[in-house]
């Protein structure tokens, strides 16, 4: 009884924690980048993860100002660790907000999004 005691008494706290660190598929990289602003046009947004995702239980949308789709369907590259935003529509300028949920390797469904500008003039950085 001491045993399982002392066992519940190391294991259950790391149990009852599953903070931060507990997401499995962790955005590595994303284009255009996290917060940026790019000058147009912008027809692929693409993200990849820390490990790969499964198709057809992940998507990932580009939604303008208003929360409309800009694009019309979700590929997969890299041995599915990389999604892409197909048939992008040219974007304007303005903000853009790219939202993901993916079914990863590790089990979990993992959402999450970034924003993005597009400027009218030159490149600032994508």
């Amino acid at each position: 009884m001491k045993k399982f005691i002392l066992c519940l008494g190391v294991v259950l706290p790391g149990l009852l924690y599953a903070g931060p660190a507990a997401a499995c598929a962790v955005l590595e990289k994303a284009s255009p980048r996290v917060g940026s602003t790019v000058s147009g046009p912008v027809n692929v947004v693409s993200l990849t993860f820390s490990m790969q995702v499964f198709p057809p239980s992940s998507s990932v949308d580009v939604l303008n100002e208003r929360g409309h789709k800009m694009n019309v369907g979700t590929a997969f590259a890299d041995g599915g660790k990389e999604m892409i935003a197909t048939k992008v529509k040219s974007l304007p300028p303005g903000t853009y907000k790219v939202h993901w949920n993916v079914l990863a390797a590790c089990g979990s469904k993992e959402p999450g999004n970034y924003k993005f500008t597009v400027s009218g003039s030159t490149a600032e950085g994508q």
